[in-house]
């Protein structure tokens, strides 16, 4: 399958390690995308960072939590 967030381009992308069927991305607009292959659609999608996000990773024990981190405003966020 192809999966295509509206942006210039993907920065990271991680597969979630307790559920097979999601991975999460970070684009360089800001945005997080989960998808669901089973959907082929994002599950969320929402501004993580003002400027570009630059890393995802999963929680490796909470099932559905992520952390970004941004280049431009030097944060880390947790959804």
């Amino acid at each position: 399958s192809t999966y295509q967030p509206k942006c210039e381009a993907v920065r990271d992308i991680k597969w979630s390690p307790s559920v097979d069927d999601l991975f999460a991305m970070v684009t360089d607009n800001g945005m997080l995308c989960v998808y669901d292959v089973r959907l082929n659609r994002p599950m969320i999608k929402e501004s993580a960072h003002a400027g570009e996000a630059t890393t995802v990773d999963w929680h490796p024990t909470r099932k559905y939590t992520v952390a970004t981190g941004g280049g431009r405003d030097r944060s880390v966020k947790g959804t």
